[in-house]
């Protein structure tokens, strides 16, 4: 515990805080939830569910998705972009990521850089960066913004 003291009018005023708390940022604090998102995402990604993998993304008409040239909008278009992956029985891959770094990016939101890398049965691995954007909505963290 740090103890901080001041004196005003004679009185000492004692402020305890916990130096975790102190040295913890927003996002920081948040890694822990965010973690969890997306861990569960991707194994919604590995078991072939699809609104398991789909449950990290916010349901609004406004969220972005962007990966190879293209910008995808909307929660629905981007499922729908995903539905022919996960309808066409092929080898998707195992899906992992991990957290590279996270920042506050205003109040109620965390600014995400992760690697995924995606095992493939036939030996190939896909990797790359990613950068997402979090919303906490609820009790909850959900991508709003996903460059992939």
């Amino acid at each position: 515990m740090v103890r901080l003291g001041a004196v005003t009018g004679g009185a000492a005023i004692v402020v305890m805080a916990s130096v975790a708390a102190l040295a913890q940022t927003p996002a920081q604090a948040a890694r822990p939830a965010i973690t969890r998102a997306l861990a569960d995402s991707a194994a919604g990604w590995n078991a072939g569910d699809l609104n398991r993998f789909m449950a990290a993304y916010k349901r609004s008409p406004d969220i972005t998705y962007i990966s190879g040239g293209e910008v995808v909008r909307g929660f629905e278009a981007i499922r729908a972009r995903y539905a022919g992956r996960f309808a066409s029985g092929g080898d998707k891959g195992q899906l992992a990521i991990d957290i590279l770094d996270a920042r506050p990016a205003g109040p109620g939101y965390a600014y995400v850089i992760g690697r995924y890398h995606l095992h493939r049965a036939a030996g190939a691995e896909l990797s790359g960066i990613t950068t997402l954007l979090f919303e906490h909505v609820g009790t909850g963290w959900l991508i709003v913004a996903d460059h992939s």
